[in-house]
């Protein structure tokens, strides 16, 4: 073989490795960045799920704390219709009042069954879709 066909003959097998080893390069590099792509979209996912699971928690917090305030509210409400109230001696009725979640309970005691049925139905009438449950306990002293 004469030098110059040697050299061509280099010249082209260069430019096919050449050519090889970029297909194969850009093979590698779609890989990566098709992984990466992959891991990105799974990160963004996962974090996603979490932002909505902190969200959720939130919620559950805040609908905890709202029942708690509207809960408080309903048993003040009730109490200050009670002290209102000119057919309850308050000198010997001790009413309490506790609200949880869909039932309002008086305990306590009153005088006489008049004064039971008044703080019953002040109850009831502040209560908003809550139960009523009487717990009170008539001395009849009066």
């Amino acid at each position: 073989m004469k030098p110059y066909h040697v050299l061509i003959l280099f010249s082209v097998l260069s430019v096919s490795l050449v050519g090889c080893a970029k297909k194969e390069g850009e093979t590698a590099s779609e890989n990566a960045g098709s992984t990466m792509a992959q891991k990105s979209e799974n990160a963004g996912s996962t974090m996603a799920q979490k932002s909505e699971n902190a969200a959720q928690g939130a919620g559950k917090a805040a609908g905890g704390a709202m029942s708690s305030v509207t809960n408080t509210g309903v048993t003040a409400k009730i109490k200050n219709a009670i002290n209102l109230s000119k057919l309850i001696d308050h000198k010997t009725a001790t009413i309490n009042v506790d609200t949880m979640d869909d039932k309002v309970i008086l305990r306590g005691g009153v005088a006489t069954q008049k004064e039971a049925q008044e703080a019953i139905r002040l109850a009831k009438l502040n209560a908003g879709t809550r139960t009523v449950v009487n717990q009170l306990q008539v001395s009849n002293k009066k």
